[in-house]
């Protein structure tokens, strides 16, 4: 990449991320990624709504704590 190309960022909207999570309620990334979102754009009551429920769906909860620590 060079200085002159433009930075992208892919954010995944939340509507994909629950459709991920959907799909496979055990896996990390897109409950990360929702957290974030949340505690981004909306209140940390959401954001603490969704981690709580990451917890009961992602099954090591040691890694959860680390990527939304």
């Amino acid at each position: 990449m060079t200085t002159d190309e433009p930075l992208t960022f892919q954010f995944e909207s939340r509507e994909t991320l629950v459709a991920k999570i959907e799909r496979d309620p055990a896996n990390l990334d897109p409950w990360t990624g929702l957290v974030q979102l949340e505690a981004e754009e909306s209140s940390l009551d959401t954001a603490v709504s969704v981690l709580l429920r990451a917890i009961d769906a992602v099954s090591d909860r040691e890694q959860l704590w680390r990527a939304v620590g």
